[in-house]
């Protein structure tokens, strides 16, 4: 059931969460979402109600991703000193790579997490 906009949103979704497994499966959720809500006769991709369905969660997902940031702070020992970065977020993006990844932080790296807004001065 290959189609460009499965394409478009992998690559879409690649940039909250890295390319590779978990924006396949991520899109296939979305696929998968939407095979169930249509009725089985509209479950094809020359079907405007699927099309649209599949558009719209898509969509919905993404404008998660672009929504909800917070700012990571790494805090990092590297040859005596203690190294700051800070990072915007997206939580969605985070929640997802850090269910995806099953092995710990073995560099030594604190990470804090800011949910609230914040404005950075540059």
């Amino acid at each position: 059931m290959e189609h460009p906009y499965r394409d478009w949103i992998r690559t879409k979704f690649g940039e909250y969460v890295g390319t590779g497994p978990l924006a396949r499966n991520c899109e296939r959720n979305i696929l998968n979402w939407t095979v169930k809500k249509v009725p089985l006769s509209e479950a094809t991709w020359e079907s405007k109600l699927f099309c649209l369905t599949y558009k719209r969660k898509a969509i919905w997902l993404l404008t998660e991703f672009k929504r909800r940031s917070m700012v990571k702070v790494k805090l990092s020992v590297e040859g005596g000193e203690v190294k700051v970065k800070l990072v915007l977020v997206s939580q969605l993006a985070d929640r997802l790579k850090k269910r995806n990844s099953s092995q710990q932080n073995s560099r030594g790296i604190l990470q804090i997490y800011w949910t609230q807004k914040v404005h950075i001065l540059q």
